[in-house]
């Protein structure tokens, strides 16, 4: 029922020594403090070491920070930073059930180039947050809080299906990668920010896809949508029940490289710009609206079935491209081919709706 206290000095350190040796933290003890390393080993070799936590292990010192290091942790029970501290996580770390992370107010953690299962807790300005590493995985992860992407130029790659029912917000060029197909589910957002237009929600793997469930929403200002960045992404796809929007007045969100099955909405609001690269394909549900002097731009590839939909100064154009096509789609609102040179074919039916204008000038082409 005791504590381990790590005190002022870096170099301090809870080991773990002997190959194949394996701690368990039992369910009263805390490992908290200011500084040092816990898992490494100091008088023997620790090749496949680990640690069994079933306690807590706490950073709760401000300016502070506890890492974790080399023993591979199975977490049973509590892994936190608080008061300002920060817990550095630099060995894998395999959650149960039971396993949390919780990150208190103007507290971090770290994750520096390793995976991580479990529950990721936040509170406040409290964050958990990823270096720039192509190493960071989320295993099954389930968020509730805020996962800051957006602070520095981070990276993390999600395995095994993500549950969002807080925030991961991405600024700074940083990358959050699905890699194979899984379900982006829960009741969250990831927030695109406004440093250059190279922030990314990634669909890696050939064949893969990424199922955006109902309750979840990307939006934001700057950013792409769909793109691989560390393997091959030939076939890739998204099937979107949720809500994409750029609704950032000034900021351009793409969808680009897969290809997008709409069941729900995709849109651009309040004087922000969506740029469709990719293929979209709606069902019955499936709408692209412009609202708000919102800007859809058809970018050299189709939209196929549904609705699009434009209201109180929202529009939708198409650049000069002979490859931009509109197929089966009931256009409700605002079909801009007037504004530059712009170019969009027909094949199979276009419905102009009771409010549907399509205008065309600037030596543009309804085919």
């Amino acid at each position: 029922n005791g504590t381990i206290t790590l005190g002022a000095n870096n170099s301090s350190r809870v080991g773990v020594d002997g190959t194949g040796s394996v701690l368990t933290v039992g369910p009263n003890v805390t490992i908290r403090g200011e500084n040092g390393t816990i898992g490494n080993q100091l008088y023997l070799a620790t090749a496949n070491s680990g640690i069994i936590n079933n306690g807590r292990i706490s950073a709760d010192v401000a300016g502070g920070t506890l890492e974790m290091l080399q023993a591979a942790v199975t977490n049973n029970g509590l892994m936190e930073a608080q008061n300002g501290g920060t817990l550095k996580l630099s060995s894998n770390i395999t959650g149960t059930s039971t396993g949390q992370f919780a990150a208190g107010a103007n507290s971090v953690i770290l994750q520096n180039g390793v995976s991580v299962t479990g529950t990721i807790n936040s509170t406040g300005s409290g964050a958990f947050r990823a270096t720039n590493s192509g190493s960071n995985f989320f295993n099954g992860v389930t968020v509730n809080g805020n996962v800051d992407l957006a602070t520095a130029q981070s990276s993390v790659r999600s395995i095994n299906g993500l549950v969002l029912n807080g925030n991961i917000n991405l600024n700074n060029n940083s990358v959050l990668a699905f890699e194979g197909s899984q379900t982006l589910s829960g009741n969250g957002t990831i927030n695109l920010g406004n440093l250059t237009n190279n922030n990314l929600v990634a669909v890696d793997g050939t064949g893969s896809v990424l199922t955006i469930a109902g309750g979840v929403k990307i939006q934001g200002e700057n950013g792409v949508v769909g793109n691989q960045r560390y393997l091959g992404t030939a076939n890739s796809s998204v099937v979107n029940n949720g809500l994409i929007s750029a609704n950032v007045n000034g900021g351009q969100i793409s969808l680009q490289q897969a290809t997008f099955s709409n069941n729900n909405i995709l849109e651009a609001r309040n004087g922000g710009l969506l740029n469709l690269a990719s293929a979209v394909t709606n069902s019955v549900t499936g709408q692209v609206n412009a609202h708000g002097n919102g800007l859809v731009v058809l970018n050299n590839t189709s939209i196929t079935g549904g609705s699009v939909n434009t209201s109180s100064g929202g529009a939708m154009r198409a650049t000069n491209s002979a490859a931009n096509f509109m197929n089966d789609v009931t256009e409700n609102g605002n079909l801009d081919l007037a504004a530059a040179t712009s170019g969009v074919r027909v094949a199979g039916a276009m419905t102009l709706g009771s409010t549907g204008v399509a205008s065309i000038n600037s030596g543009s082409a309804l085919v």
